[in-house]
């Protein structure tokens, strides 16, 4: 088993009129929807994050909070994955990882999936990831573009 890496969506923002996007926080379905979601990865697939890293809009550090509670792990700001998504930054954190480790990084769409595809080398089965959705990435050896696995998509859809 090597490094495990969960790239997650934010969950569902809440609609509030002039608000800025960048400040607009979880609405309560996307609250639920979350936790929903991070209880499955966490229980039924067994993915414990050694590391989880958000985004720095509000709705994706919300999404990162649920997953500290479940986890006892305290979340780190990634610049690089908001609005100035810089994958090699991310890379680089990734690298620095341990081999058996299990990180979550939360963020957006476009901009996961088109790093997920950019790690394994190739198109996904899905078109994107839904809110609260995340796609399961293992590397064995090398941790670099094009040297993942895709493993698993975990759709949100698929909770009701």
């Amino acid at each position: 088993m090597g490094l495990k890496l969960v790239l997650m969506r934010h969950g569902k923002p809440a609609s509030l009129g002039d608000v800025k996007a960048d400040l607009r926080p979880l609405s309560e379905e996307g609250q639920r929807t979350t936790t929903k979601m991070i209880s499955l990865l966490m229980t039924e697939s067994s993915l414990k994050p050694s590391h989880i890293f958000s985004s720095p809009l509000v709705r994706a550090q919300q999404t990162a909070g649920i997953i500290s509670n479940f986890s006892d792990i305290e979340y780190q700001i990634e610049e690089a994955l908001g609005n100035n998504f810089d994958g090699n930054t991310i890379l680089s954190e990734i690298t620095a990882k341990k081999y058996n480790d299990v990180v979550f990084m939360i963020g957006h769409a476009p901009y996961l999936m088109l790093f997920a595809e950019k790690l394994v080398g190739q198109s996904l089965p899905m078109e994107g990831i839904s809110k609260s959705g995340a796609i399961l990435i293992e590397f064995d050896k090398h941790i670099s573009y094009g040297q993942g696995t895709f493993i698993k998509y975990y759709d949100p859809n698929e909770l009701l």
